[in-house]
């Protein structure tokens, strides 16, 4: 059934255990851990710039899987086009690139963090955010120059509490 066909790996949630072929298992693309393999197939028919691409948007796409669940009343796919876009931005600043597994949880993160703020839900409490506040100012205005554009579109401003839990996820 493989015969004549141009395979180069297998992937999937599950180990197939064919043996002419590697396996390399979605949460490894999704995260960027052990994509080794991937890339060297795949580098002979893209470019650095197109697998990075590639990759991006395979996190983006299962990451509105996980928004989808949470968001009630956003449209999914416009909020992470949006917030993608953003994280993108942030990255530039920050001139940093996050991880794959990073990337999927500030996606999911920040999505949740716009309906709170739309929806008027948005979290009050962080200890020791006078002190975040003045250790992190640079970061605090990279989040607000990043994300300036989506603010808009949806009419909200980020608090510095929720600036400071986006922190510690990036951090972490």
């Amino acid at each position: 059934r493989f015969e004549n066909k141009n395979i180069l790996f297998i992937t999937g949630t599950a180990n197939t255990h064919v043996k002419a072929y590697s396996f390399i298992a979605l949460e490894e693309i999704i995260s960027g851990n052990n994509i080794d393999l991937m890339k060297k197939c795949l580098s002979q028919y893209l470019n650095p710039n197109e697998l990075n691409y590639l990759l991006d948007e395979l996190r983006k796409n299962f990451t509105l899987q996980n928004v989808v669940g949470h968001l009630t009343i956003l449209n999914p796919k416009v909020l992470l086009d949006n917030v993608s876009l953003a994280v993108e931005n942030l990255q530039d600043c920050m001139n940093q690139r996050f991880s794959g597994k990073t990337l999927i949880g500030i996606y999911i993160h920040i999505c949740c963090l716009i309906e709170r703020l739309v929806t008027k839900t948005a979290i009050t409490d962080f200890d020791q955010l006078e002190t975040f506040e003045k250790e992190n100012k640079r970061f605090i205005q990279y989040v607000h120059d990043s994300f300036k554009l989506l603010s808009k579109k949806y009419n909200v401003t980020i608090p510095t509490v929720e600036i400071a839990y986006l922190y510690d996820f990036i951090i972490a």
